[in-house]
């Protein structure tokens, strides 16, 4: 069974300021595992699932992850980047072509769901890609998929 972890937070927990837009910005770095065989490129999507006018608001949108069971923190802006040796693609969302972190407004608490998606190939995408069409090219490639959620701010706003 796929699994995702972070060590910076627990599921359920506090997403670390530093992993938010009003800290240091920086992806969090994950643990994967029971990556499944046959799995090709790993995707990452970061969801806003409290944002009050659209549902699963995107934050962020990287593909073509290699296969491996840690993908380090502060993965850099750009469209093409370099990740463990592998050119990944980052994508179009709140974070364009970049990790675009939490940042409710200050006096909202707000979870944030991270996706991962283990896919049976590489994805042929430009950087210009949002979710809608990253998921509708991933489908038919999706081998497993595990989540990791996280709170921010602590509660009762940001201070």
């Amino acid at each position: 069974m796929l699994t995702l972890t972070s060590p910076a937070f627990p599921e359920g927990g506090v997403i670390p300021q530093r992993h938010t837009g009003r800290g240091e910005d920086l992806s969090p770095p994950f643990h994967i595992g029971g990556i499944p065989e046959g799995t090709a490129s790993l995707t990452i999507l970061l969801e806003d699932t409290s944002h009050p006018l659209f549902r699963d608001f995107p934050h962020w949108l990287i593909w073509n992850l290699p296969a491996a069971e840690h993908i380090p923190e502060g993965i850099g802006p750009g469209g093409a980047v370099e990740v463990l040796g592998t050119t990944a693609t980052q994508g179009t969302a709140y974070g364009p072509r970049r990790y675009a972190g939490p940042k409710p407004p200050r006096w909202r608490r707000h979870l944030y769901r991270f996706t991962l998606l283990a896919l049976d190939c590489r994805l042929e995408l430009p950087p210009s890609t949002g979710k809608r069409r990253l998921l509708e090219m991933a489908e038919g490639h999706i081998l497993e998929k595990a989540a990791l959620t996280g709170w921010f701010p602590r509660s009762g706003g940001n201070r």
